[in-house]
């Protein structure tokens, strides 16, 4: 799925403009709502893209150490110690003496 999205992606999303918009047309004929679902539509691809690439290259850059160290830290009661939820104490994370 990845590399047809990256395939998709480096194609302008103005080059996808005539065809989606044709389609709305035939599908909604007698009505201006092909048009606006044709606009709301690239639109949304075009944001769409970069948020899907992002969101997926900090999944894949997230370090193997740090998605094991949640469950090293939780003891048998299924609690989270403080250290691993605050890394520093308050007064030095906040600021505030």
């Amino acid at each position: 799925m990845v590399p047809l999205l990256d395939i998709l992606q480096s194609i302008p999303v103005l080059s996808f403009l005539p065809g989606v918009m044709l389609a709305m047309v035939a599908i909604f004929p007698h009505s201006q709502f092909g048009v606006e679902l044709g606009s709301i539509l690239l639109i949304f691809t075009g944001q769409v893209w970069n948020i899907a690439f992002s969101f997926y290259s900090s999944l894949k850059t997230i370090p193997r150490e740090l998605r094991k160290s949640p469950s090293s830290t939780v003891s048998a009661a299924g609690n989270a110690s403080p250290s691993s939820i605050f890394p520093f104490p308050p007064s030095a994370s906040s600021g505030i003496p």
